[in-house]
């Protein structure tokens, strides 16, 4: 996961993302979204502004960050929490607003690391079934 996000060099071969070679690339111009197990949130944000700060962060105008935002949050059934601190929620709550912060990037590959690991019964109930 790390070499194809591009935080570690590969030792042989090649990485391809969408039929591009990205050996080379730097992992910020991969177009690829990592969801850590540990969330990574920013404790001093609250849910919106983390989700938004991919948007931000690439000068994404105001307007458009808050319908993404917002349909993103509605999309891992947190949209009733955009005004909470994660120091607030649970630990289930935290890593859907760390998926939903990937979801927000529309980027071409999601990286997951035990994306599931840390829902709540419910929510775990809803996860698609294995093919």
């Amino acid at each position: 996961m790390r070499i194809v996000a591009g935080l570690e060099e590969t030792s042989g071969g090649s990485v391809f993302i969408d039929g591009v070679d990205v050996t080379h690339t730097e992992p910020g111009d991969r177009d690829v979204a990592m969801v850590f197990q540990s969330y990574a949130l920013y404790p001093h944000m609250n849910v919106f502004q983390n989700i938004a700060f991919p948007m931000r962060m690439v000068g994404i105008p105001k307007d458009e960050i808050d319908g993404s935002v917002r349909e993103a949050a509605r999309k891992v059934h947190i949209d009733h929490l955009l005004d909470r601190k994660p120091g607030q929620l649970s630990g289930g709550q935290q890593q859907r607003v760390a998926l939903a912060r990937a979801i927000v990037r529309k980027p071409c590959l999601f990286l997951l690391d035990e994306p599931l690991s840390n829902l709540d019964a419910k929510a775990a109930a809803r996860k698609p079934a294995a093919n």
